[in-house]
């Protein structure tokens, strides 16, 4: 930063009635550009002097009002000026776009995230304890208190659909594309209704998504082979201006190559396939299936499965000792 002479000083003093956060030559510099008719006559006039009588052998950081806005990054008071001035500058932008845009009230938007939690809170243990009277689906105990896995495991131990899971995925097409078992089903469904390919499409989507980099450009000519080119195997149903955005995609190919194609099968399915599942007897029968089966609780499984495999290595061990072995 130059150094300035007493009658700088005295210049900046002389504009002292105005308040600003910035430093001495911030300050005369801002003075300079507000009020050029009182102040910048006097930081000429003591600039002048100073270099006249050979106590500053530097040039006067200041410029006339009248040269351009480019050169203030030049000078070092003005140069902190004009950023400031940009940042409000920009934030001035960026609150007139947003009264553009519409506004959601927070009453609004509290009630209805309060309708999403309360109708799901059935469908979460720590909510709503499994096993109790307000459990509408006649689960296993609690989780978290009976320190078993019975909730989690009935299905895989028993090849039961619980009702719980069942109502899971009426709640909305994501909840049944998230679950393996519900996926299954969906995709025996839709190869019935003869348009599996969209569902098999999006799904080889996802997991180009998350392989390997090595992995990319394999899985992309597999799914554009298979289901985009005009000779594909199993080709999806997309219009014309997505077929035109993925083939501008796949001159350069990457793991996003086909998102608006799978986003495009996505509302597809969510519109027609997922809600035709919901009404089919494929569906209906896995319900009344669930709500008709009374089967014996988990932890009697447990040890009944338990105790055929203790008789079954008691009979191979009495088999080995007698020289025969019984394999059941």
């Amino acid at each position: 930063r130059p150094k300035y002479s007493s009658s700088t000083h005295a210049a900046v003093a002389s504009c002292s009635n105005i308040t600003l956060p910035y430093s001495t030559s911030a300050a005369a510099a801002h003075a300079a550009a507000q009020t050029p008719s009182c102040s910048v006559s006097i930081l000429n006039g003591a600039a002048n002097s100073a270099s006249s009588s050979g106590t500053s052998q530097q040039t006067s950081p200041y410029v006339s009002p009248s040269s351009s806005v480019r050169h203030y990054s030049q000078t070092p008071g003005i140069r902190r000026c004009t950023r400031v001035q940009d940042t409000l500058k920009q934030e001035i932008s960026a609150l007139e776009a947003r009264l553009t845009k519409n506004v959601l009230k927070t009453s609004k938007v509290v009630e209805n995230y309060l309708q999403y939690f309360d109708h799901r809170r059935v469908f979460d243990p720590f909510l709503t304890q499994p096993g109790t009277a307000a459990d509408s689906f006649q689960s296993h105990s609690n989780p978290w208190i009976s320190d078993t896995v019975d909730y989690w495991q009935h299905d895989k131990i028993t090849g039961d659909i619980s009702m719980r899971r069942l109502k899971l995925w009426e709640e909305s097409f994501e909840e049944l594309l998230c679950d393996e078992i519900g996926r299954e089903t969906l995709q025996k469904f839709s190869d019935k209704e003869y348009s599996g390919e969209n569902l098999r499409f999006w799904w080889q989507v996802q997991k180009l998504r998350k392989c390997a980099c090595r992995m990319v450009p394999v899985l992309v000519t597999e799914i554009y082979n298979e289901f985009i080119d005009k000779n594909a195997t199993s080709p999806v149903n997309i219009d014309c201006k997505v077929m035109d955005q993925t083939e501008e995609n796949l001159k350069d190919p990457n793991r996003w190559s086909f998102d608006e194609a799978a986003d495009h099968i996505f509302c597809l399915m969510k519109n027609d396939s997922y809600q035709r599942f919901l009404r089919s007897e494929n569906y209906r029968e896995l319900l009344n299936q669930s709500k008709k089966k009374r089967t014996a609780p988990f932890s009697t499984l447990i040890a009944r499965k338990a105790s055929r495999k203790i008789s079954r290595g008691t009979r191979i061990a009495s088999g080995a000792a007698t020289g025969t072995v019984i394999l059941l």
